[in-house]
């Protein structure tokens, strides 16, 4: 199972004042407050403002879930350059939250958002890739896409490394890499990592070998 998962990630800058303000209450769970004062930093033009009110409507924190607000926050936010937005955008798009499923339009957000660096982004880019959504099937350049994720510290795209390694998709089957990834990925708490490790080393135990 390939894994794909949405950006979810408070973010805090430099701001002072009401987006300030707001980030202390949406830590503190006062999502109300958080709420209306994300609403005037957007007013003052702050992208991470637009990014959060997005996490609210989708979460459904101090105002009732809403995809549709959520992807309108998120749009607006991806558009004035905040780059998790672009990650959290293309999601929308590939799983038809909010707006109609459209895996060419969530294959051009998540590629923007890797290229500017999003490890989400990079990760959910390979997976289209490995998939065939919204762009023709390329084994090669999903391995390249979670490599770059992986090497970074994303979960998810080691477990997927692991995979293509173990299987030898977009890659020289090489088990003792598949086994190097699912142990990073093992140790950060990934389950079927460690399942698949467990099955590995029974079946080919001299590639556990330290």
């Amino acid at each position: 199972m390939k894994k794909l998962l949405i950006a979810i990630c408070l973010i805090g800058s430099l701001f002072a004042g009401e987006y300030e303000d707001a980030v202390k209450a949406h830590k503190n769970h006062d999502y109300k407050k958080a709420l209306s004062l994300y609403k005037k930093a957007v007013e003052k033009g702050n992208a991470f403002a637009e990014y959060n009110l997005g996490i609210m409507y989708f979460d459904g924190l101090g105002v009732k879930k809403d995809y549709k607000k959520a992807f309108y926050w998120y749009k607006r936010a991806a558009e004035h350059g905040d780059t998790m937005a672009l990650t959290n955008l293309a999601y929308m798009y590939s799983n038809g939250k909010g707006v109609k499923q459209d895996y060419k339009k969530a294959f051009y957000w998540y590629k923007k958002a890797a290229e500017n660096g999003d490890i989400m982004g990079q990760n959910n880019l390979g997976l289209m890739y490995d998939k065939g959504r919204g762009v023709k099937k390329d084994h090669r350049k999903a391995f390249y896409w979670y490599k770059k994720a992986a090497e970074q510290g994303n979960i998810l795209a080691q477990y997927n490394l692991g995979l293509m390694y173990v299987r030898g998709i977009g890659v020289k089957q090489d088990k003792r890499k598949a086994y190097e990834w699912w142990l990073k990925a093992a140790r950060q708490g990934d389950t079927y990592a460690q399942r698949n490790l467990d099955l590995l080393c029974k079946r080919n135990p001299e590639v556990c070998k330290q």
